[in-house]
């Protein structure tokens, strides 16, 4: 319409000169759209009012810039209007205003006036659009539409306070937390922050100090009431919000609810400072209260002791029961050590069957004795499984307060030493620590480390005792035993570090470097003397050893990587080690003579087995314990009792081997009463692999009288 308008105002006919300016000012003075009017070169001709105003400048000064910078390239940008192929051409220019403000214009140019032909024209009309000022105007609605939107929609509460605790503002999710339907609601409910929501009172005036300081916090944790008086936790971060001069208009800021983190991280506390199964407190914690009461004794001469707790042969129930029956024992043991105790004992459970016992404030030292006999006293009461009752018995170590301790972990340490000498003691008792079973713990200690070192270094080495036909009077076998011998050249007695390895699961590596070493020397003395293809190695497996799940394939890889026949081997075995579970002893003891391996029972007579119960299991040699044959000399019941195993065995169809044959006596003894195999210093000690080697094709006359 306004170019119909101007083409009519300023055309021929009503006597116009191609664009009087008079005329223009008239039409476009009122108008609300920045307008001008430019020869066909591009030249400014004027500008209205409100186009003046944007520019901040006058036609004059403009000329072609508001086309072009470059006034050569207005005929350029001019072209497609002058050459008729557009009705109206559209340009985007930046220009500096006269004020020096970047200007982002939007212009559109058309011919003025009609003309003969397309481009025979000599006035062009601008339209000018603000693209800045219509981009910032679009912008700011569109932020505050997001604001709008982000304020209603946000998980997070959001908020505006004034400094005496009202709200100004509320989303919905302010609202929700709280347990308001509305923030209308919250607002008109919550009038004074401080004395309404807070559960301690006391936050709201350190949340203000914190703001005082920064004018802003972060992570600010407190509990809160809800609406409906339960407790929940929040997060906030807030701000203050100032004016130009630096008063305080409000508070602004976030809340969040936190009481599933909190939640999550107070159990997590928990548990990593109790036990899972039963509840009690675990290590950590223990040694925590154990410190203290060590700081606490220190202070005021306080007298207090720690109870070290083990469950003798407790898993023998895991063992045979399962290990949910075991888990509900623990469990009542738990309840009923607690129920001997006051409430400032302290009762930890360090794991399996080991529970600790922190009693402070004792009257005396007898009075942590007297703890210690309810607890076993309680604990010796049956146990209910599956509708039967079980009973155990419990070993307990006493370690008392000390100026010496520098720390709780000390004590607990000499607790646990006392507990292990009541158990080397027989077990079911107690025992108080004492300074010499720190230092034989100690002794122990480094048996085991250089004992660790021993089999890295490769310092053990294996001898081989002979076992004689008693009959035929020639080498039937060797028993394969470990010694060590220390660079000073010491030897360390068997005895001593083999309960050790034990203990610290040395025997696993031990046993089978013995195994390995023995199969291979007996396979070389088989290559090197054919005839020895008869003879037998036994070798003992330990009952750690017998309980491992891959001990069947791991002897058979072992044997098979030397070349060893099966039947060349003997495995020798402890009657107490087959009694420790007697079904999983079998299952793996049939599945080693499936192998082809002959087995032994070791140390007969000395264990738990039941004679009775023997022929359930593979065996094929009994040896009877060298304490019975040292002490059948003397008639009575040694001599019955090495009779009996001897005429069991042979019902049975096993052989028997009889350790500890050192004198004539001995061997006359046995042969007598049919014993198959002697083994003795009578016939040889263990021998060197060397020295053990020239026995091979020996034999030794029935008047032997022994090595000289």
């Amino acid at each position: 319409m306004i170019l119909k308008t101007l083409k009519s105002v300023f055309s021929p006919e009503t006597g116009s000169s191609g664009g009087a300016p008079s005329y223009f000012r008239a039409f476009t003075l009122h108008s609300g759209s920045n307008l001008a009017m430019l020869d066909r070169t591009g030249l400014v001709q004027d500008i209205n009012p409100c186009l003046q105003k944007l520019l901040n400048r006058g036609a004059p000064a403009l000329r072609r810039q508001l086309i072009s910078d470059d006034a050569s390239r207005c005929g350029d940008v001019l072209k497609p209007l002058l050459e008729g192929r557009v009705e109206r051409l559209q340009i985007e220019r930046r220009m500096i205003s006269g004020d020096g403000r970047e200007l982002l214009l939007g212009i559109t140019l058309w011919p003025l006036d009609e003309a003969d032909h397309p481009g025979a024209f000599t006035t062009l009309m601008a339209s000018v659009e603000d693209l800045n000022g219509a981009k910032r105007d679009s912008a700011l609605i569109e932020a505050e539409t997001r604001f709008r939107s982000i304020f209603e929609n946000a998980i997070e509460g959001i908020f505006q306070t004034t400094e005496d605790g009202h709200y100004l503002a509320a989303n919905p999710a302010l609202a929700r937390i709280y347990g308001y339907e509305t923030p209308d609601q919250l607002m008109a409910g919550l009038t004074n922050i401080a004395s309404q929501l807070y559960v301690d009172p006391t936050r709201r005036d350190e949340f203000l100090k914190a703001l005082a300081e920064d004018d802003q916090v972060q992570n600010f944790e407190s509990q809160v009431y809800r609406r409906d008086g339960s407790i929940i936790w929040i997060s906030e971060s807030c701000r203050a919000v100032r004016n130009m001069e630096g008063d305080l208009l409000y508070f602004e800021g976030l809340v969040e609810d936190i009481t599933t983190r909190k939640t999550a991280e107070e159990q997590l506390i928990h548990d990593a400072l109790h036990d899972a199964l039963t509840g009690l407190p675990n290590r950590t914690l223990l040694l925590d209260r154990l410190d203290q009461a060590m700081r606490r004794g220190g202070r005021r001469d306080a007298t207090f002791a720690v109870l070290f707790i083990d469950c003798d042969r407790f898993k023998l129930i895991n063992d045979s029961l399962g290990h949910l029956a075991g888990d509900q024992v623990l469990i009542e043991m738990s309840r009923r050590i607690n129920n001997c105790l006051r409430t400032s004992d302290t009762l930890a459970r360090l794991g399996g069957d080991e529970f600790v016992v922190l009693t402070e404030d004792l009257e005396n030292r007898p009075a942590a004795v007297m703890v210690a006999e309810r607890i076993r006293a309680t604990l010796a009461e049956p146990f209910m499984l599956d509708g039967r009752d079980y009973f155990l018995s419990t070993s307990v170590g006493i370690a008392y307060a000390s100026p010496d301790y520098r720390e709780a972990g000390e004590m607990l340490r000499d607790a646990d030493t006392a507990m292990y000498a009541a158990k080397a003691q027989g077990r079911d008792r107690y025992m108080v620590f004492e300074r010499g079973m720190h230092l034989s713990a100690v002794s122990q200690l480094q048996v085991a480390n250089d004992l660790r070192r021993a089999l890295e270094r490769e310092e053990l080495s294996v001898h081989y005792q002979p076992i004689i036909d008693l009959s035929s009077r020639r080498l039937a076998g060797f028993e394969a035993l470990v010694r060590w011998r220390l660079t000073s050249g010491e030897w360390i007695p068997p005895d001593r570090f083999i309960p050790i390895a034990e203990e610290t699961g040395l025997i696993e590596p031990l046993g089978q470097f013995v195994l390995l070493t023995a199969c291979r020397q007996m396979q070389q003395w088989i290559t090197d003397n054919p005839d020895s293809e008869r003879l037998f190695m036994s070798v003992n497996l330990s009952p750690v050893q017998l309980h491992r799940h891959d001990i069947v394939n791991e002897v058979v890889e072992t044997v098979r990587q030397t070349g060893l026949s099966a039947g060349n081997v003997r495995l020798e075995i402890t009657e107490s080690g087959i009694m420790k579970n007697p079904a999983a002893a079998k299952a793996k003891l049939d599945a080693l003579k499936g192998s082809g391996f002959t087995l032994a029972i070791d140390d007969f007579g000395t264990g738990y087995s039941s004679l009775a119960h023997l022929h359930r299991f593979p065996i094929d040699c009994l040896k009877v314990d060298r304490s019975f044959v040292l002490a059948m000399l003397n008639g009575g019941e040694h001599l019955e009792i090495v009779r009996t195993i001897i005429m069991l065995a042979h019902t049975l169809k096993l052989s028997v081997v009889a350790e500890g044959v050192e004198t004539m006596a001995h061997d006359g003894v046995l042969r007598a009463l049919g014993c198959d195999y002697g083994q003795g210093w009578l016939f040889a000690k263990a021998l060197p692999a060397e020295e053990a080697g020239a026995q091979l094709n020996r034999s030794w006359p029935q008047d032997f009288a022994g090595e000289v």
